[in-house]
């Protein structure tokens, strides 16, 4: 059975997220750009934990990259759960979420992200994606 739980482009989590997609000037003026997105579910009757030890490890969040070598690297991306939490994230890091997450539209948690241009190529990079590691609803 498919998880109600995902990412969000919105607070009310009507709008899935697929890819990230960024666009950056090859002349390297659009600098950092910062991005929410949200992760959740509609289901207030769901909790999700980590697969590895239920309730007790954390929902890890991290970037992956199809096209390594194209476009910006998941090693570019920092994550945090507030905004100024990007300042002192470390690029490429997974971010914790605690050991359980209820479900329902009040406890969607907000995942800030930085990419931080490593490729003065000019261009949108869609190539990266946010995942959890294994993970179960109960």
């Amino acid at each position: 059975m498919p998880l109600t739980f995902q990412f969000y482009e919105d607070s009310n989590l009507t709008n899935p997220v697929g890819t990230l997609s960024f666009t950056f000037e090859s002349d390297g003026s659009t600098g950092a750009i910062d991005t929410v997105v949200y992760f959740g579910s509609t289901d207030g009757t769901k909790t999700l934990q980590a697969l590895s030890n239920p309730g007790v490890d954390p929902i890890q969040v991290s970037v992956s990259d199809s096209a390594p070598g194209s476009g910006q690297e998941a090693t570019a991306v920092k994550l945090a759960t507030t905004q100024a939490g990007l300042d002192t994230a470390t690029p490429g890091a997974a971010l914790s979420l605690g050991a359980s997450i209820s479900g329902g539209v009040a406890n969607a948690v907000a995942i800030w992200i930085r990419v931080e241009p490593t490729t003065l190529a000019v261009g949108t990079s869609n190539e990266l994606t946010l995942t959890t590691n294994d993970v179960q609803e109960v």
